[in-house]
């Protein structure tokens, strides 16, 4: 007797399609393998995501997000996916940040950095200590998990009580939202937000 044969539910292959044309052919991945292991993270949850987009820059994010809010798609940001929670998985298209991953500007004298939301803890670290520099927060998965994650999670450690959470530790984000290029939010601004919530 022969095992049945395994039948997949037929996917829409629009969203993909649709985010080729606008970022690149590169880019953009729907196949199998590669939504299987976008459907999971370091949770206990999964969830199939349509279409992973693999931004380079600014643009790009720009586009998806574009994309995203006029056809009413779930988007997800996602970093290392080293998160408990299940908050880099979804339904819709999965953002991965991980090939923004440089520092962009190092101030030396003021002890601050600009970084791009897929750098690595351990390795923005590892070359802020060259300067005698630290990005305090210290989560577990600091080897593998990216800024990009930490702020979202407002990632801790157990050197909390000294360095503070990386809200802490943040004086500005620059970020995408629907209808715009990208804005500056400064640290002020940040508290204002979350004070009124």
């Amino acid at each position: 007797m022969t095992s049945p044969t395994l039948i997949l539910p037929e996917r829409s292959h629009v969203i993909p399609s649709d985010l080729r044309a606008a970022i690149g052919v590169d880019k953009v991945k729907d196949d199998y393998s590669t939504l299987t292991a976008y459907a999971v993270d370091a949770s206990i949850y999964r969830m199939t995501p349509q279409a992973i987009v693999l931004v380079e820059s600014e643009e790009d994010i720009a586009a998806t997000v574009r994309y995203a809010v006029q056809r009413g798609i779930p988007l997800t940001p996602r970093a290392a996916g080293t998160n408990l929670t299940g908050s880099a998985i979804g339904s819709g298209i999965i953002l991965d940040v991980s090939r923004l991953n440089r520092i962009l500007e190092l101030n030396r004298e003021e002890g601050w950095a600009r970084v791009q939301p897929g750098i690595v803890l351990a390795e923005l670290n590892k070359k802020l200590a060259r300067d005698g520099l630290l990005f305090g927060p210290d989560p577990s998965s600091g080897d593998m998990c990216k800024l990009g994650g930490m702020l979202a999670n407002n990632s801790s450690g157990p050197h909390t009580l000294r360095y503070g959470a990386v809200k802490d530790n943040v004086a500005a984000l620059r970020v995408c939202v629907a209808g715009c290029q990208g804005i500056w939010v400064r640290r002020s601004e940040l508290c204002r937000s979350a004070e009124g919530a």
